[in-house]
C-alpha cells in the first residue's frame, strides 16, 4: 500500500507540456495502480506470486490456478517472480464482493485499469511512447481509483486523485459561455 501510495504522490498535476515529465507520469501512475492491486489481493488472501509449475509436475501436484489462496501452497512451489499486472487486472472481478455489480465493476474500474496497463506497457516496454492524455481517459483512471478504494479498501483514508487540466481548461470555457 505504501508503495502505491508513494508513486500516486509522484504523480503530478497531471502531465505537463514536457513530454519526458509525461512519461514519467504514466509511469507512477501504472506501477501505483500495480502496487495498490497488489496490496488488495494480498489483504484479500491471494497469493501474487508466479507458481513454479515443473516443481508442481516434478512432485505431482496438480497445476494450480490464479487466484490462489496463501497458505495452499508450500514456498517450493512459488517464484520470486509476482504475477503480472494484466493477470492482476483480469481476475479482480474473482475478488469482488458479491454486491458490486459486474457491468459497473467492468465499466469503471476495469476499463481505468486498462487504459493506465496500456499506457505503462507503452512507456516501459517500447522507446517511443505515442500516449497522449484526454478528459474521458481521465475519468475512467480516475473513476477507477476511487472505485478500488470504496469497493476494497473502504476504511482507507484516500487522497484526492489529481485534477486533469483538460478537464479544468473544457470547464472554464464552458463557464464564460
Amino acid at each position: 500500500m505504501k508503495r502505491a501510495e508513494f508513486l500516486f504522490d509522484k504523480y503530478v498535476y497531471p502531465f505537463p507540456e514536457n513530454k519526458d515529465e509525461n512519461f514519467l507520469n504514466r509511469i507512477y501512475l501504472g506501477m501505483g495502480f500495480e502496487f495498490l492491486l497488489k496490496a488488495i489481493y494480498l489483504k484479500n488472501g491471494i497469493l501474487i506470486n508466479e507458481i513454479n509449475s515443473k516443481a508442481l509436475k516434478k512432485d505431482k501436484i496438480p497445476k494450480q490456478k490464479f487466484p490462489i489462496k496463501l497458505g495452499s501452497l508450500k514456498k517450493k512451489y512459488l517464484l520470486t517472480k509476482t504475477v503480472s499486472f494484466e493477470k492482476l487486472i483480469t481476475n479482480l472481478n474473482k475478488i469482488t464482493p458479491k454486491q458490486v455489480n459486474n457491468n459497473d465493476f467492468q465499466f469503471y474500474v476495469e476499463l481505468g485499469l486498462l487504459i493506465v496497463q496500456n499506457w505503462r506497457n507503452q512507456d516501459i516496454h517500447t522507446p517511443t511512447a505515442y500516449f497522449g492524455i484526454d478528459s474521458l481517459q481521465y475519468k475512467h483512471i480516475s473513476d477507477a481509483y476511487y472505485s478500488i478504494y470504496k469497493i476494497f479498501l473502504p476504511r482507507i483514508n484516500l487522497k484526492k486523485f489529481p485534477r486533469n487540466k483538460l478537464t479544468l481548461f473544457k470547464k472554464s470555457l464552458t463557464s464564460n459561455l
